[in-house]
């Protein structure tokens, strides 16, 4: 609330609505038009609709378990068997966000993330994950929620892929 409010004649000193509200002539003559809204609507008994959804709709198992949800992760699933040291991992980690840091803001947005992440598993050579899991990963590993991961949330994250928590941080699963 800005200070001394109330301003500028808000509210107004005779109520609302305002005098001269509405305007003269509003709603035009014949609005709305003659049999609007249809008879029946909205419906005596409210929403949805007798009727609706049709019998049978949606099918048994539809949508199914767990649908929209990403499935637990076992303990261990991302940790790579290859086995690389840490500083290794952390130095590979920067040159590939520098690498695929395509508008160079310092962030690694979506876009940028899913090649960047085959790009680190290559270069350490380990199997790169699917794309589902790169959408879960980058879900995992964007700590402060912007959307966009950091140089210090890839190089985390690489580190932790390869077996290498750290104590302070843990693991993200």
């Amino acid at each position: 609330m800005q200070p001394g409010y109330p301003y500028g004649g808000y509210p107004p000193a005779g109520g609302y609505p305002p005098a001269g509200y509405p305007p003269t002539g509003y709603p035009p003559a014949g609005y709305p038009p003659a049999g609007y809204p249809p008879t029946g609507y909205p419906p005596a008994g409210g929403y949805p609709a007798a009727g609706y959804p049709p019998a049978g709709y949606p099918p048994a198992g539809y949508p199914p378990a767990g649908y929209g949800t990403y499935p637990a992760m076992p303990a261990g699933r991302w940790v790579s068997s290859v086995p690389v040291d840490r500083y290794t991992v952390k130095s590979t980690a920067e040159q590939v966000f520098w690498k695929f840091d395509f508008n160079r803001n310092g962030v690694i947005e979506y876009h940028e993330f899913y090649p960047a992440i085959q790009e680190l598993f290559l270069r350490l050579g380990a199997p790169a994950p699917s794309t589902m899991d790169i959408g879960f990963l980058f879900s995992k590993f964007d700590s402060n929620g912007t959307r966009a991961i950091s140089l210090k949330e890839f190089k985390r994250a690489a580190k932790q892929l390869f077996g290498h928590a750290s104590k302070k941080y843990g693991w993200y699963y």
